[in-house]
């Protein structure tokens, strides 16, 4: 028995290539891309992708170190600016300006005393004696080390060549102490001069030392202490001479009950002091000083 042929209807339908199923994945996409793309275009696009990556790291670098140097240039510009106006300040208010070279003022002197050689009392005995001094002008004493040198002395050691027992404060608040004599008329009368470049811290120390003062100078201007003991200690008081402004020590003769001036100190000028027991010798100076200027 022969088969039946198959009908058309009831044949299949011929399958058309338009509809056969299409799969496709990305790894199969890249790796047919990777099939068709020659391996220089690839290393020249790995090579392009490495530079502009580098190139951006490079410009991140860039960035941060300009903003790094810009903040230290500003910390070092406002160290500048304090430094100058911290110099300025220093200078206006902390330096110490110039002092003149002591002095106190121009005036004869004697020939000098060699402290090497010749003690104090020697030296004040012999400068006592001397009977040819111009009348009314005070003189200096020039007291120098020795006769190869001839270096004045600071008013340290004059103070300890003439025995004055003058504590730190009192002697720094001189720059300058000279010994003088000077022909009252009737008698050599020994003085003291000294420069105070700040009377206000002279006059303390002077205020403070006026206890011992009598005893501390006795001997350099030959003031006899042996009939003034009941003076030793007493205060001092504040008068005038010749319209200068003292401080006065006095005291009273037994016998007539004067009262006379036993010793007193006082401003010739602003920087000069002079200790003495002629009032005379404050007015000389005073004048020598005056025809100075």
């Amino acid at each position: 028995m022969e088969d039946a042929p198959t009908t058309p209807s009831q044949s299949s339908p011929p399958q058309s290539p338009s509809f056969r199923p299409v799969v496709h994945t990305y790894e199969e996409d890249m790796a047919r891309a990777m099939d068709t793309t020659e391996a220089g275009a690839v290393q020249t696009l790995l090579q392009r992708a490495k530079a502009q990556e580098a190139e951006e790291r490079e410009t991140v670098k860039v960035y941060h170190q300009r903003r790094w140097y810009s903040a230290a240039g500003i910390i070092l510009l406002l160290l500048a600016l304090s430094a100058i106006g911290y110099g300025f300040y220093y200078y206006r208010h902390l330096t110490v300006p110039v002092s003149p070279a002591a002095s106190v003022g121009v005036f004869q002197s004697t020939d000098p005393v060699f402290v090497d050689t010749t003690d104090a009392p020697t030296a004040l005995g012999g400068l006592l004696a001397i009977t040819l001094l111009p009348e009314g002008k005070p003189l200096l004493v020039p007291l120098l080390s020795d006769a190869t040198n001839r270096t004045p002395l600071t008013p340290q050691q004059t103070f300890t060549y003439l025995g004055i027992d003058a504590d730190d404060p009192l002697v720094a608040a001189f720059s300058l102490v000279r010994l003088g004599v000077m022909n009252t008329g009737t008698t050599v009368t020994p003085f003291l001069i000294m420069s105070a470049p700040d009377p206000d811290v002279a006059s303390k120390e002077l205020l403070l030392a006026e206890p011992n003062l009598l005893g501390m100078v006795a001997n350099t201007l030959h003031i006899n202490t042996n009939d003034q003991t009941n003076e030793v200690g007493k205060d001092f008081v504040s008068s005038y001479m010749y319209n200068l402004p003292v401080r006065t020590l006095h005291t009273t003769d037994s016998a007539s009950g004067e009262e006379t001036i036993l010793l007193y100190y006082g401003y010739a000028n602003q920087h000069t002091i002079v200790i003495a027991t002629d009032p005379t010798v404050l007015k000389a100076i005073y004048d020598t000083i005056i025809r100075q200027h």
